[in-house]
């Protein structure tokens, strides 16, 4: 067994536990009316995780922090898709015709992304989603509700 395994089994183990998390939070976001701090607040803490991803020095310093940008993660779709959702609610729409051009963007991002940071600058990655993450952090700060 090589002196990763441990922390390798640790990771596959923990990771899927960060799915049980979304209901917690969206638990405090509807009783306390926090969906657009938690939300902000996640995507805050997400992109400082994926900023710090490149610069661990080993496995054992890499594993917290993809813990945490897992922890940080976890309310982010629900609470994004809740506030899509009470919006089409009030104004009208399709949230299919949403969701289509959400994957659509996702979809040619990450070919770009790929092609753009294919090689030795793979590291480069966290970076560029890192200010994804910032700013969608700051167009949650300008989104309607809570």
């Amino acid at each position: 067994m090589t002196r990763y395994a441990l922390p390798a089994l640790v990771a596959v183990a923990l990771l899927p536990l960060t799915g049980l998390l979304p209901p917690f939070w969206g638990l405090l976001s509807d009783r306390f009316a926090l969906r657009k701090p938690i939300l902000a607040g996640a995507l805050a803490a997400a992109a400082l995780f994926a900023l710090l991803v490149p610069l661990a020095g080993s496995y054992l310093a890499l594993l917290p922090l993809i813990l945490g940008m897992a922890v940080a993660l976890s309310p982010v779709v629900p609470l994004a898709d809740a506030t899509t959702l009470d919006w089409l609610r009030r104004h009208g729409g399709s949230y299919g015709n949403i969701r289509i051009f959400g994957s659509l963007g996702f979809l040619l991002s990450t070919v770009a992304a790929g092609s753009l940071f294919d090689g030795q600058r793979i590291l480069w990655l966290f970076a560029l989603y890192s200010a994804c993450l910032g700013a969608t952090f700051l167009v949650s700060l300008l989104s309607p509700g809570q």
